[in-house]
């Protein structure tokens, strides 16, 4: 029943009866358990779920129950941390409780769920790495990573070590892209954007297509697996980049050369397997090489459209080109586009 009146007193509804008071949590209330339960409360004070904390937890401590008081005090800590304004000095102070908490309890089961919980604010920091402010948070994601991992190398069957293993998988996932422009110009390299995380090489593999086939594939199957068969078409280049081990877990940027290329229609595959196989491991972009660009003008009032053909390099205007639009549309019977 104590709990349930916790769980209760610490939800939104019950706050509701407390409209109209200025009065909110004390930082005084973030401090280790043994601190908190000698905490004289004002009778005045209407804290009720703090109260209710307080008793449970001096319960729990003369009981000697251990995994009882660990989960107590980290909902406890979570909910007095959650209810003060959001400042370095109050996560630094949380985090050194549980720090200490976990170096406690460490030939005990219960460290994998300390160590979670600090994971968890681990990896919320880390997810918020900004290159441009140099590295604040860049080795966040790293310091999650090893605590979990040391957590459930000790005790592989405790309670949260499902969500340690979560938070390594998240963290440790291999991603990449590639962006690229709609048009480049013909017989000129040019750069494409790469973006990559947990991984040191990435493999590269340009195809022709024909854009007329893959506009029609496209409208009727858009299944990552269906685009592993244009791997089969003519290859124009293969080639791999070298990339830096960060050992960070976080994503990093970097311009690629990309070779020059003659006019058509191309897929650009990335893939961090050689072998191009797993659709899993795929990425790809699609781009045209051509010496064409142009721009629109239209009036909807007075239904007019305009359509102008320019040199893509001179800026200049282009004159007798056939121009074929294209329009996409949902059939909503079929639930295809047409």
């Amino acid at each position: 029943l104590a709990n349930r009146a916790i769980n209760y007193f610490s939800t939104s509804d019950a706050q509701l009866t407390k409209i109209g008071e200025s009065k909110t949590i004390s930082k005084n209330f973030l401090v280790p358990v043994k601190d908190f339960v000698n905490i004289d409360f004002d009778e005045q004070d209407k804290q009720i779920e703090l109260k209710l904390y307080q008793r449970l937890l001096a319960f729990h401590l003369d009981e000697n129950n251990t995994s009882a008081l660990v989960d107590l005090d980290l909902k406890r800590l979570q909910y007095v941390y959650s209810q003060l304004p959001f400042e370095k000095e109050n996560q630094e102070t949380y985090l050194s409780i549980l720090s200490n908490l976990r170096s406690n309890y460490k030939n005990n089961p219960v460290y994998v769920e300390i160590s979670w919980k600090i994971a968890s604010i681990y990896m919320q920091n880390g997810h918020k790495y900004n290159p441009e402010n140099g590295d604040e948070d860049r080795w966040e994601l790293k310091k999650a990573d090893s605590i979990c991992l040391e957590a459930i190398d000790l005790y592989p069957d405790a309670i949260k070590a499902n969500a340690c293993k979560n938070i390594i998988n998240d963290i440790q996932k291999t991603n990449f892209s590639l962006k690229l422009n709609a048009v480049e110009l013909p017989g000129s390299p040019f750069l494409g954007y790469l973006s990559f995380k947990n991984t040191t090489k990435l493999n590269f593999k340009i195809v022709e297509v024909d854009p007329d086939k893959f506009r029609e594939q496209s409208l009727t199957n858009r299944e990552k697996n269906q685009l592993v068969k244009y791997l089969n078409n003519p290859v124009v280049h293969n080639w791999s980049v070298d990339l830096p081990d960060t050992k960070d877990h976080q994503t990093h940027t970097a311009e690629i050369r990309v070779p020059e290329l003659q006019k058509g229609f191309y897929m650009v595959f990335v893939s961090d397997n050689e072998n191009f196989k797993n659709a899993d491991e795929l990425e790809y972009n699609t781009i045209w090489i051509s010496e064409l660009s142009y721009t629109t003008n239209s009036e909807l009032e007075a239904g007019s459209f305009e359509l102008y053909v320019l040199d893509r390099k001179k800026g200049t205007p282009v004159s007798e080109v056939n121009v074929t639009i294209y329009r996409k549309e949902f059939q909503g019977r079929d639930r295809v586009y047409t």
